[in-house]
């Protein structure tokens, strides 16, 4: 590859929250492409950050993906990626599973691809130069540890464990989040998701105590109604609060864990957490205090998006009782403090 190329891509993974270094990177490859293919990544790049700044206006997909000027960055992008993407997967294409989800491949022009691990793909830097983040499937612990004790690594913004564990349940567990927070390459990571992996509070104190990664500033503890989930609890989300290292994230997402009362308390008492735009604490038992004490958040000030559920059958299992009145009360303060953006019943 080109050293000027390969100089833009390592700059890109050193800023990856700025679009203005990609775009100068598209421009690069439209003037310097050696192929079509490569002068075609430029156009796809401006395509793909024009659909990530729309998206992130409203972060509701079913609102965006409505929008004519969106459908229309799509098809064009869409027509790009049938076209050039097995000249883009180079040495990665024997390597990727889910062949089914190919627009997830990509994020800003960077590549992303699903796998199940390290094997067989190569470690020349070259196959890597367009890599700045990874989907693991189906994870397990012993996975983890290999994968998180590359130096392979150290390239990487984005890790995101999990995403088909509705059909096969990927328990890693406490350890397996220590050795994420452990790892001495996980230290450029700016997103991190950890989707039904079954994380408790430990896990998720050891993430939040990691000076390795400071760097987030997107963290998803997911979990869906099908599966095992995650559970961090209020202790998590006491330690996930309480975190210095946790300042920089713009985005947290811990649906389905388990949180309750004191977590919710803790989230809106943390000075840490208020550069946050987008918190999501649906299917989780905090009721209408939890919801009170977050609209009364002297630091939640920067929220776009709110997802936040008043009444679940997680509140009754979980001993919380609401009447129809306090669900009424909570959501008026609720719409009062941030009105559109906050997204539940």
């Amino acid at each position: 590859m080109h050293p000027d190329l390969l100089a833009l891509l390592d700059a890109v993974r050193d800023d990856p929250g700025d679009d203005t270094v990609r775009l100068v990177l598209a421009d690069w490859l439209q003037e310097f492409g050696r192929d079509d293919a490569e002068r075609a990544r430029a156009e796809f790049i401006r395509l793909q950050c024009q659909k990530a700044r729309l998206f992130a206006e409203t972060w509701d997909f079913r609102i965006v993906s409505a929008l004519p000027k969106y459908q229309e960055l799509a098809a064009q992008e869409a027509l790009l990626r049938r076209t050039h993407l097995s000249s883009w997967l180079g040495e990665w294409k024997p390597h990727i599973m889910r062949p089914d989800t190919d627009e997830t491949w990509f994020e800003r022009g960077m590549m992303r691809p699903w796998v199940r691990g390290l094997d067989g793909i190569p470690h020349d830097p070259s196959v890597w130069a367009w890599v700045d983040g990874l989907v693991i499937l189906s994870p397990t612990l012993e996975g983890v540890e290999n994968l998180t004790g590359s130096p392979l690594m150290g390239r990487l913004n984005a890790l995101d464990f999990g995403p088909d564990s509705w059909a096969d349940d990927a328990d890693i567990g406490d350890a397996g989040a220590r050795a994420i927070a452990s790892s001495p390459y996980l230290t450029q990571l700016t997103s991190l998701v950890l989707t039904d992996t079954g994380i408790g509070a430990e896990g998720a104190k050891a993430i939040a105590e990691s000076r390795r990664l400071a760097t987030l500033t997107s963290l998803e503890l997911l979990g869906f109604d099908c599966t095992r989930s995650n559970h961090i609890g209020n202790g998590g989300a006491r330690a996930l609060a309480e975190s210095p290292h946790m300042a920089r994230l713009t985005r947290l997402r811990l649906p389905e864990n388990g949180i309750g009362v004191d977590g919710a308390k803790a989230i809106a008492e943390s000075v840490h957490l208020r550069g946050l735009t987008y918190l999501e604490l649906s299917a989780n038992p905090i009721g209408p205090e939890g919801a009170r004490a977050l609209a009364a958040s002297p630091y939640l000030n920067r929220l776009t998006y709110l997802g936040l559920e008043l009444s679940t059958s997680r509140d009754r299992s979980a001993g919380v009782r609401a009447d129809a009145k306090e669900i009424e009360d909570a959501s008026m303060i609720l719409q009062q403090r941030f009105g559109a953006v906050w997204s539940g019943h």
